[in-house]
């Protein structure tokens, strides 16, 4: 087995869960692995054989889905691993299609998603066996005199790093929020989570083009802390941003807004529908209301916002 550093420099371009996948790939290749995989399948009655077990990542199953790990014994794939942090899930994976390829099917997810995952494919014909990072790595231990001591602390320091790395990227992220988090005004990791979910929508939203803007996002406050950033959105000023004294007044409406102020307002209020403060003499436009499409991952959050924002820009009159 080579070491981590090297295979990762081989692979550092790969996004996240196939980084991880080609490092759990190359761990289960080994002696102690394939003891912990078979152990692994045998606890779940999978059915295989005492030879070795073939790992093959992103091979093209049936259907044209690409699952992230295949076991093979002989011509069979016996089980598909489909590794996520926390990406929705793709069509072939939410209708099943990956029972195409095999009759068993793993998804490993952070511990924190496992019930939510396994919830959404109990509606599946058949359901796949959900588990976290943490109890899929517990079974790949070294066993004892199984291999040299320089292989044993390359794997056991492979394993570590691979570990840390699942443990970082759960706690760095955030579970998507439901439509009742919406209707509900807090402070605490949803303010983390919206300040990162303004962050990230207005920095896809600039590499567009939907609007234009210098500097960074910040915080400021008013009857409430906000944190956001003044950009031009088709030639007009316009801040973007999460606004928690907007969504307080109006919590069904949601915590992310553009807020129009200045000498086009009126013909501005021509064109799009918004909302005036009694603070300001302004237009303000919800970016992320509660009743838009349930986002299954961060990813598809940002999307939905940077989408609203796309039709605001495209409902704007050309500047007078």
């Amino acid at each position: 087995m080579r070491d981590l550093i090297s295979f990762v420099r081989e692979h550092d371009t790969l996004k996240r869960e196939d980084l991880a996948g080609e490092v759990l790939a190359s761990l289960m290749r080994t002696e102690a692995g394939q003891k912990g995989i078979a152990q692994l399948l045998t606890e779940h009655n999978v059915p295989h054989a005492a030879a070795p077990i073939e790992i093959e990542t992103r091979k093209q199953g049936i259907g044209g889905c690409i699952p992230d790990i295949h076991l093979i014994q002989g011509d069979l794939t016996i089980a598909l691993l489909e590794l996520k942090f926390w990406a929705g899930l793709t069509a072939a994976q939410s209708t099943g299609q990956y029972f195409k390829t095999s009759e068993h099917v793993f998804f490993v997810c952070p511990d924190s998603r496992v019930n939510d995952l396994e919830a959404t494919l109990s509606k599946l014909p058949k359901s796949p066996k959900v588990l976290s990072w943490k109890q899929l790595l517990e079974h790949i231990t070294v066993a004892e005199d199984s291999q040299s001591r320089h292989q044993e602390h390359l794997f056991n320091s492979s394993l570590e790093h691979l570990k840390e790395f699942c443990d970082a990227v759960e706690k760095e992220t955030f579970m998507p929020l439901t439509p009742e988090e919406l209707h509900k005004p807090e402070i605490g990791v949803q303010t983390r989570h919206l300040i990162w979910l303004t962050r990230e929508s207005l920095l896809l939203a600039a590499k567009e083009k939907i609007i234009d803007g210098t500097g960074i996002p910040r915080a400021g406050h008013d009857e409430l802390f906000y944190f956001g950033q003044q950009v031009t959105m088709r030639g007009y000023p316009v801040w973007i941003g999460f606004w928690p004294y907007a969504w307080e007044r109006s919590p069904s409406l949601g915590p992310i807004w553009a807020q129009f102020s200045g000498k086009h307002l009126n013909l501005l209020r021509s064109h799009i529908t918004g909302l005036r403060t009694d603070v300001y003499n302004d237009l303000t436009v919800p970016l992320f209301a509660p009743n838009a499409k349930l986002a299954l991952s961060q990813e598809e959050e940002v999307l939905i916002v940077v989408s609203s924002l796309r039709s605001l820009a495209d409902s704007l009159p050309p500047v007078s």
